[in-house]
């Protein structure tokens, strides 16, 4: 992953776009047993606790699969190291500006395709 091209997003624009755009030999077939995709995304996870909130969601995601991901599941988990290495000078700064801040939280009970459910929240500063 060293020479790999970076990308502007951690995700596909659509995360459905990504798995409907693999083949279908993507979507059935399943890495090799060496592939070493729960570390992948432990240590994805771990960047999210301390440094790195921007890749939550596509991180979150694909480890939804951790016992039964397949190529394309692989092929996004790679994507967020191909976001991270063009994104590594960037950072975030907050400065005490005493502006407002706003928070907004949305939920989706039941997903479409599975019945699970998912939920997410942002805050705005000065927006």
């Amino acid at each position: 992953m060293e020479d790999c091209a970076p990308v502007k997003t951690p995700m596909e624009p659509s995360h459905w776009k990504g798995l409907i755009q693999s083949t279908k030999q993507e979507q059935t077939e399943v890495p090799r047993p060496d592939v070493p995709y729960q570390s992948l995304l432990g240590l994805l996870m771990y960047l999210v606790q301390g440094t790195r909130p921007d890749i939550a969601f596509a991180t979150n995601f694909p480890s939804q699969f951790n016992t039964s991901f397949t190529t394309a599941h692989w092929k996004m988990a790679k994507r967020v190291l191909r976001y991270l290495k063009g994104t590594r000078d960037v950072a975030l700064s907050f400065t005490s500006l005493g502006k407002n801040v706003f928070g907004f939280s949305d939920a989706s009970w039941n997903e479409l395709s599975r019945g699970r459910s998912r939920s997410g929240h942002v805050f705005i500063l000065s927006g």
